[in-house]
């Protein structure tokens, strides 16, 4: 018999330190949010729209640390959105360091231990061959247009041992750098710490989602994923998306596209957007405030249902990673899926608190949902 995965990875994770918020047994039948609901998606058109009740677009105000920023979710759509330069021109991609041709992936060896958090094997991504230890500032040319993004390597990142890697969304008109050190309060220090992380900055406007930004940032996910795992040494079995508000939408979306590649998600403020997905199953741990003013609550349970659904799991709940989660029931194996409401203000407009931004738990619940996966 297999172990669960969850009494597996908390085995591991003594050796670091296990959460004292780790799940208890009990099986319960609560369903948080409103019970049967249909949750009705986005559109992708004007997916960050106002929550009902809320005066006109909903502008978020300073993140915590920030100096007079704003952050727009609400709002129509923007209308050819050009972030800086054309995106006309090559539909190709170029730019940073190209490996050689004809490297071969190296096979999958089941004696190599796993590493910190995983109990599974590991699956080294052509870039162990290679050895790349560049961290910092970089950039790729999407369209014409100059895409760039940070990568930082955990202490001790040996290249030649496949890690695990993590993609970083930002919200809407925020940046990759304020997503890593201070939108996403933590996650630098509770993934960062572990994982290699790859913070992009949105391409095609100032988001992820909305119709004019989906092409060139699914472009710009290729071209990054094939960099990362070429030129780093990757563990190509634990891949995992992260974002904030349009970030949250975009992860939905990968993980609804790219099922093959993800192992898990894990949102804040997200949203469902996108209907049809592949076959594939992904993990899925989403965070939502019940009060947020910029993306409706339902549009949360909307991406939680989906994945439910396409995961096999029931309605019946246990407790999750965080006190504020619930873990539901029966998915399968491997493939769990976890919902937490929290009710912390966060961001701040003018009218007040939005309940909109990165909670507290947010960055630690997400690195330890991550490595309970096998």
């Amino acid at each position: 018999m297999r172990l669960r995965p969850a009494s597996l990875g908390c085995i591991i994770w003594l050796l670091a330190g296990c959460s004292s918020d780790s799940p208890g047994d009990g099986v319960s039948t609560f369903e948080p949010g409103a019970a049967g609901a249909a949750a009705t998606p986005a559109s992708p058109s004007q997916p960050e729209a106002p929550a009902p009740g809320a005066a006109g677009s909903s502008t978020t105000g300073d993140a915590p640390g920030t100096n007079g920023g704003t952050s727009t979710e609400g709002g129509p759509a923007p209308v050819a959105v050009d972030p800086g330069a054309p995106v006309t021109g090559s539909e190709g991609t170029t730019g940073g360091v190209v490996p050689d041709a004809g490297v071969a992936v190296p096979p999958s060896d089941p004696t190599v231990p796993t590493e910190p958090g995983f109990p599974t094997p590991i699956t080294p991504s052509a870039g162990c061959a290679n050895g790349s230890t560049t961290q910092g500032a970089a950039s790729l040319t999407i369209r014409g247009a100059q895409a760039d993004y940070v990568v930082t390597l955990p202490p001790g990142y040996s290249p030649t041992t496949p890690t695990p890697l993590a993609f970083g969304f930002h919200g809407r008109n925020q940046t990759h750098i304020q997503f890593q050190t201070q939108d996403a309060s933590g996650i630098q220090t509770e993934l960062g710490s572990r994982y290699i992380m790859v913070y992009p900055k949105s391409q095609g406007g100032p988001g992820w989602n909305f119709d004019a930004e989906v092409p060139p940032s699914i472009e710009f996910y290729e071209a990054l994923y094939s960099q990362m795992t070429q030129n780093y040494c990757v563990d190509l079995s634990h891949v995992f998306a992260v974002g904030h508000s349009s970030g949250g939408y975009f992860s939905i979306i990968l993980a609804c596209r790219f099922g093959s590649q993800l192992r898990g998600i894990g949102t804040v403020a997200g949203a469902l957007q996108e209907q049809t997905c592949t076959d594939e199953r992904v993990a899925g741990l989403f965070i939502h405030g019940p009060n947020d003013t910029v993306v409706n609550i339902s549009g949360g349970r909307g991406a939680r249902d989906q994945l439910l659904s396409r995961n096999g799991c029931t309605q019946a709940t246990a407790a999750g990673v965080d006190p504020l989660c619930v873990a539901y029931q029966g998915c399968a194996e491997g493939s769990p899926v976890e919902w937490c409401e929290h009710t912390e203000p966060t961001y701040s407009d003018n009218n007040g608190p939005t309940n909109h931004g990165w909670p507290s738990f947010a960055s630690r619940a997400i690195r330890t949902f991550f490595e309970a996966l096998p």
